[in-house]
């Protein structure tokens, strides 16, 4: 997990989430230990020239080698795509495809994305998790029974994208069209980027990425007829240079958000204004992270400091990077591009505290035995007892 800068979340939050202290304080605990790991770590490489201790196992350090080799000659971009698939997705249709693809080999089997070049494969990996980590959460999603299946298959699908940059998100757009391929009911896939590192020139632009119609390369033939017999579906994607929590309030709700790699534990105070509008707002929600002890710091900063509803996490993403990036900090280990993920919707009902059961006082009886004489019935002695309210005759 990168060592950024902690902020606090103002205490008036805190407890207007009810957020429980004990919670917290083990967080806290455990977050300031990690820090202090990270940075007597950092101060140790930056003795060493800025070198980070320890090595990379050979295979990783061999991938993120050609890779880079890769994307050097080629001239690309970060978040530009070496291949992205052609025609339409038709699950049970060609190939192997039987079903929606649950992970990167059976996307491969149904889209053909070439799987013989490592290097090659991250590469593209790399490009297309944020479009499939986005489907792969709106089917959780359904399958948890935290949303609707008719959400897929309706018109118009609209996901908000928070912290956005534009060398990420927004270079080689045209691979948001892939999620409109993998969720073929949806004629219009509605992307608003929102994020405080986008360029000021893009602020409130608009682009559209749009396939051929419904039929693929047979509408592109029709094209040329200027004759048309489906729709084109087409992604828009906005763009909104701000923080979330300071998007206008007629903002349409969106289906689904996302914050691809969000430091959340880290940078909870400053995300604290934005999870308290999702919360409010009961938007399912999806955040990832890097690595798994980042993923469990998040969650664990949703449950205890916002007392956010987790649905689910964290979990491991199928569709994550496989682009290793070497760990800046720790020279041994690499971390990937939405390894894990999150989601949540609004806020968990609150946890009283249970009170402890009141003992219950003893009974006191006083017995008060009367005696009366004896009365010969039937041959034998018959006593009357009197206890309290309580008859007994022996």
């Amino acid at each position: 997990m990168a060592c950024r800068v902690q902020q606090d979340v103002p205490a008036a939050l805190m407890v207007k989430h009810g957020v429980h202290t004990a919670a917290v304080a083990a967080l806290d605990q455990e977050l300031g230990a990690w820090r202090a790991k990270c940075a007597a770590a950092l101060e140790a490489a930056e003795r060493r020239g800025g070198q980070p201790a320890g090595a990379l196992p050979e295979d990783v350090a061999s991938l993120f080698e050609a890779a880079a080799e890769i994307i050097q000659k080629n001239e690309l971009s970060r978040g530009e795509p070496i291949w992205l698939p052609e025609g339409d997705f038709r699950p049970g249709a060609g190939r192997r495809a039987t079903e929606a693809p649950s992970d990167w080999p059976s996307y491969a089997a149904a889209r053909g994305m070439p799987m013989e070049d490592e290097a090659e494969t991250a590469i593209i990996t790399n490009v297309l998790t944020f479009p499939l980590t986005i489907y792969h959460a709106l089917q959780t999603a359904i399958a948890n029974g935290a949303l609707s299946r008719d959400v897929i298959v309706a018109s118009e699908l609209t996901v908000h994208i928070l912290g956005a940059e534009y060398d990420t998100e927004v270079e080689g757009a045209e691979k948001w069209a892939e999620l409109l391929q993998l969720l073929p009911g949806v004629q219009h896939l509605r992307l608003l980027l929102v994020g405080p590192e986008l360029p000021k020139d893009v602020h409130g632009q608009r682009m559209s990425v749009s396939l051929d119609g419904a039929e693929g390369e047979a509408m592109t033939k029709q094209k040329k007829k200027k004759k048309r017999t489906a729709p084109p579906r087409v992604a828009t994607i906005e763009f909104h240079r701000s923080l979330y929590h300071d998007l206008p309030k007629g903002t349409e709700k969106p289906h689904l958000a996302v914050a691809f790699n969000s430091g959340l534990a880290d940078l909870r105070g400053d995300w604290g204004p934005t999870i308290t509008r999702l919360c409010a707002d009961d938007v399912l929600c999806c955040f990832t992270s890097y690595h798994l002890q980042e993923a469990e710091y998040d969650t664990r900063t949703l449950s205890a400091v916002f007392a956010a509803n987790v649905l689910c996490g964290p979990s491991t993403n199928p569709f994550r990077s496989g682009f290793p990036n070497p760990d800046p900090i720790f020279g041994d280990r690499a971390y990937y591009v939405n390894s894990f993920f999150t989601l949540f919707r609004g806020t968990a009902a609150p946890q009283r505290p249970s009170k402890p059961a009141k003992a219950k006082p003893k009974r006191v009886v006083v017995r008060k035995v009367v005696k009366r004489k004896a009365t010969d019935v039937g041959g034998q002695q018959a006593k009357r007892v009197k206890t309290g309210s309580v008859k007994k005759t022996a």
